[in-house]
């Protein structure tokens, strides 16, 4: 029966296609990248308690900056978090990402930016093998932030 069927695949990868019809957030830079964490962050538990290594989320984006997905990463050694935070990317067909460390307090200690920028470092070297580029990473805490990249540390 040639041609029996034939149409079924074409009408799956239509449906797939079509995606969702809610519009996703387009973050154009740090401070969109800020307004929408902060903004999720307020339906979400409360901050990390002081001490801990921190909470991370990436902001996963396509390649014109729309928003792809919103996730939190758990906590752990650096190795262990870049591979969870690439294997997000892969999941998700991101090209690239901007990272928010949460640590709860304002301004950060040098032991949290330089845990931050140990793990980020790692996903930015790793992801450019996957194409994937990483904006940014934004520390975070008490209603404030500040970035990596302008801290010259990423």
């Amino acid at each position: 029966r040639a041609g029996a069927g034939r149409g079924r695949p074409a009408r799956g990868a239509r449906r797939r296609c079509r995606g969702d019809a809610r519009p996703q957030p387009y973050i154009h830079d740090l401070q969109a990248a800020w307004t929408h964490y902060a903004t999720a962050r307020a339906a979400m538990p409360a901050a990390p308690p002081a001490g801990a290594q921190g909470q991370v989320t990436i902001l996963l984006l396509d390649a014109t900056n729309r928003l792809v997905g919103d996730e939190r990463v758990a906590g752990g050694p650096a190795a262990d978090m870049c591979r969870a935070i690439l294997r997000r990317v892969l999941h998700l067909h991101a090209v690239s990402m901007v990272a928010v460390w949460d640590g709860g307090t304002f301004p950060p200690t040098a032991r949290q930016m330089e845990d931050a920028a140990t793990v980020m470092r790692q996903v930015e070297a790793h992801g450019r093998l996957l194409s994937t580029v990483m904006h940014d990473c934004i520390i975070a805490g008490e209603g404030s932030w500040t970035s990596l990249r302008r801290e010259k540390m990423l």
